[in-house]
């Protein structure tokens, strides 16, 4: 599936369900797939997995402006290029995320065209502060199908404690997992927060840390539920989790789908189930599945130490006002601070570059209508990118103008 979908479909066929970006993209072409799991693109040729996924050959698909039409692009991995992420001490050394580079030079799309391009896709805006409880969320992912019972033919399949199929009021709801797998997204609230997940084994741990959602029933709870409400299931492993920064208004990289928890004797990998309300904190069975999502916030130190943004010189994860103070600092100097293409020179073209790379305050007062505008998962047509650059542009150029002139008269303090 590329995610389990139930909610208002859930009586329905997932065949097509859901296998094209929404209207409200939170990011679907950065999204991609690697060694039959899920991967996410994030700018600059790195891709994002989880560590237990095989990786293999990466592929993309995106609008190309050159060819003017949407492609599937297919890179290799280069050499040694794999970097673990870790946690702190007192947990497992290493957590289960994965940062690997790919090889333009490579690359192939359509029938094995060559294409030597890297992707054409702007970076992902990944989250500083991870979503709170009851967020709502949009994951994506290529797993594994959901198929119809193989005992009544309905989309939904029942067991009984036991986990056999039966056609009668059952102890278990939820579906039955296939083996095609399909590129999908789907949305659902945030159950927990702040877990540090154990995906590993006692004798070998691998923490995460992270955030769940909880697979709920259609119709159980609108304060639970969502309207194409998912869960991971094979194949996922790597896949994006995306939310609406609330004051910015725009979807930001939230997370990375690790794991999935699963119910006493459930069979694995081939059932999703669904909570039994009314939850009982003390009764597992009354759970059902949930996916353990990785908290990129709390990683975002290392992701930006392999590969920083263009243009946020303070590494805060956010190109902002501060950082045109940088450039408007070093105006006409070699830097290297507010040299952000790193051509030995502080000028216009560094404008440019980061602004690109904007993103605005991520995590202060003001701005966003929270509507959820999307960051942008494409490259911009040309003429739409040249506008929105000379509009950022004309104004980092104007403050660098104004605070220059300040330093040269002396008038500005620290």
């Amino acid at each position: 599936m590329a995610v389990i979908v139930a909610g208002t479909h859930a009586t329905v066929s997932d065949a097509s369900l859901n296998t094209s970006a929404p209207a409200d993209d939170p990011g679907w072409s950065f999204v991609g797939a690697t060694g039959g799991s899920t991967a996410v693109y994030l700018g600059n040729n790195w891709v994002l997995t989880a560590k237990h996924v095989v990786t293999g050959p990466t592929s993309f698909t995106f609008f190309d402006s050159g060819l003017q039409q949407t492609i599937t692009a297919t890179y290799q991995i280069v050499n040694n290029s794999g970097v673990i992420l870790t946690n702190p001490v007192g947990e497992s050394a290493q957590t289960d995320l994965y940062l690997y580079r790919i090889d333009p030079a490579t690359s192939t799309y359509g029938a094995g065209t060559a294409y030597g391009k890297a992707p054409q896709l702007i970076r992902p805006i990944i989250s500083v502060t991870a979503p709170s409880l009851n967020d709502t969320v949009v994951a994506i992912g290529r797993g594994a199908d959901r198929i119809p019972s193989t005992l009544t033919g309905a989309q939904e399949t029942k067991w009984n404690s036991s986990w056999q199929e039966t056609a009668n009021p059952s102890k278990y709801t939820g579906y039955q997992i296939g083996t095609v797998k399909t590129m999908r997204w789907g949305d659902n609230k945030v159950s927990q927060v702040n877990v540090v997940a154990n995906v590993g084994t006692q004798q070998s741990p691998i923490d995460v840390h992270s955030f769940w959602t909880r697979f709920d029933p259609p119709g159980a709870n609108p304060d639970l539920d969502t309207d194409n409400e998912f869960q991971a299931t094979l194949g996922d492993s790597g896949g994006g989790v995306f939310h609406v920064n609330p004051l910015s208004g725009r979807w930001e990289l939230s997370g990375t789908i690790i794991a999935t928890t699963l119910i006493q004797n459930q069979p694995v990998f081939t059932t999703a189930a669904f909570s039994n309300p009314p939850i009982n904190p003390n009764d597992a069975t009354t759970q059902g599945n949930s996916t353990i999502i990785a908290d990129l916030s709390f990683y975002l130190p290392q992701i930006l130490a392999v590969n920083p943004i263009p243009g946020d010189f303070n590494t805060d994860g956010a190109v902002d006002i501060s950082d045109i103070q940088t450039i408007a600092a070093q105006w006409m100097t070699s830097g290297p601070a507010g040299d952000a293409n790193g051509d030995g020179v502080v000028d216009i073209s560094d404008i440019q570059t980061i602004s690109q790379y904007w993103t605005g305050p991520l995590y202060s007062d003001g701005g966003g209508s929270g509507t959820g505008a999307a960051a942008g998962a494409a490259v911009p047509e040309p003429a739409t990118g040249m506008l929105a650059i000379a509009a950022v542009a004309a104004a980092a150029m104007a403050w660098a103008a104004a605070w220059s002139r300040k330093v040269r008269r002396g008038r500005v303090r620290d």
